[in-house]
């Protein structure tokens, strides 16, 4: 083979490396922040399980711009980085943030839509008749969440609070006699019943849903390309089957035979 004949290769070969290097390169990385430590959200942060992760690999499947990865944060931290630095939220809410005009932040159609339901011990049944039978029991928050509907009898202290990290460690609270009540909801408790059997018939769940909120994606306004990049997808999501396909592993029926209700 002449010098030239394998010049000419050398130089194929190369620039085939540069253009496989430049494919996997070109995709701008963008981190996006959870404060959600509980199951469905984050199963094992180790092996990135959890409806959090794919969330990031269903976005990264249906777009080739960006590569999206997924950090937890605890929300008291997160606060401080909201007042610093250019963020991006997972599956929070517009009442949450107390945004809910949708002016202080960007936010893209709903992630997911969730219901809440008040729970208690089976063993500590409640006669529960509306907000008002709740005045006088003590009720299980999880720290950094907002709970409009209970927010009137906390500030009377007709209700009080104790605030656990996620609505598991409060459902280990309500089992140890520390809170009367709290609230879940369904993916999370169905998750936890079917990890833990032995917690069956526990506890009972008020058939009827407290709220049904949207969780969606909250952006700084530094982040306005990427929000009007992605956004389109996030619109789209609740008629996709690649998505559903997603939730399937984690949202099923609302009630199973784990479930009692009231």
């Amino acid at each position: 083979m002449g010098m030239k004949k394998i010049l000419f290769y050398c130089a194929i070969i190369s620039l085939l490396s540069i253009g496989r290097y430049a494919s996997s390169a070109e995709r701008l990385p963008i981190v996006m922040y959870t404060y959600q430590n509980n199951t469905p959200f984050i199963e094992n942060l180790e092996t990135q399980s959890g409806l959090s992760f794919d969330l990031a690999r269903y976005l990264n499947h249906k777009q080739k711009k960006y590569s999206i990865s997924i950090e937890y944060i605890p929300r008291k931290r997160l606060d401080l980085y909201l007042n610093n630095t250019p963020v991006i939220i997972i599956l929070t809410s517009k009442s949450w943030q107390n945004d809910i005009n949708e002016s202080k932040y960007l936010w893209t159609g709903p992630v997911l839509l969730e219901k809440k339901h008040f729970i208690w011990s089976a063993e500590k049944p409640i006669n529960y008749n509306g907000l008002e039978s709740l005045r006088g029991l003590i009720f299980g928050a999880v720290r950094g969440y907002n709970y409009l509907q209970l927010e009137p009898y906390f500030a009377d202290k007709s209700i009080q609070q104790e605030i656990g990290n996620n609505e598991v460690a409060n459902l280990k609270k309500l089992l140890a006699g520390r809170i009367d009540f709290t609230e879940v909801s369904i993916s999370s408790y169905r998750t936890y019943l079917l990890e833990n059997t032995d917690m069956v018939g526990k506890f009972i769940i008020h058939k009827d849903a407290n709220y049904e909120s949207s969780r969606d994606i909250m952006f700084t306004k530094d982040h306005l390309s990427f929000f009007e990049f992605i956004n389109p997808i996030i619109l789209n999501m609740q008629h996709d089957k690649v998505w559903h396909q997603y939730l399937e592993k984690y949202f099923k029926e609302y009630y199973t035979e784990f479930i009692e209700t009231q």
